[in-house]
């Protein structure tokens, strides 16, 4: 088969949306399948010649005879299939019943998280990557490389607490 196919084969996303009384609830998912990433990350910081500076970033060495002297090899050994679920948002809400007040029609309390959770297997902190070409690639720099993990800083998760009001 083909390996460090960057584009997924496919994509898919779900919703879920709920409403119980004056409580509502909503769920977004989405993800990708049959995708790789080349982790340049863990290419680079697993590189033998960061061994001797005590700054090597991987738990274990590779058994291929590499010395202390050589530099991170590009290799298939970096590529990882980084097919991913998100649970990208989810939030719940309670509308408070207002029929005796006179100047606010509608109110509504909620809470809501983004980026809450990613299941994947591949070794990075976020497998949907979009980096700026790193500085030893051939191309020209800064233009976006989907694909390549180098030293992205992972999506942070937001939760957000909220009132709607309607006059």
């Amino acid at each position: 088969g083909v390996i460090g196919k960057a584009m997924p084969n496919w994509t898919y996303g779900f919703s879920l949306n709920l409403n119980y009384k004056r409580f509502d609830f909503m769920a977004a998912f989405r993800g990708e399948g049959n995708r790789d990433v080349f982790n340049v990350t863990n290419m680079v910081a697993g590189s033998p010649n960061r061994i001797a500076s005590g700054t090597n970033g991987l738990v274990t060495i590779d058994g291929n005879k590499q010395t202390k002297s050589e530099y991170a090899k590009i290799s298939d050994r970096w590529i990882e299939e980084a097919s991913f679920l998100k649970f990208d948002f989810a939030s719940i809400g309670y509308n408070i019943n207002m029929r005796n007040n006179k100047y606010i029609s509608k109110a509504r309390i909620y809470g809501s998280a983004n980026n809450i959770l990613v299941l994947t297997k591949y070794s990075g902190p976020d497998p949907e990557v979009f980096a700026k070409n790193p500085s030893f690639s051939l191309g020209a720099k800064d233009i976006p490389s989907q694909g390549l993990d180098y030293n992205m800083y992972p999506r942070s998760i937001s939760f957000t607490l909220g009132c709607q009001l309607s006059f």
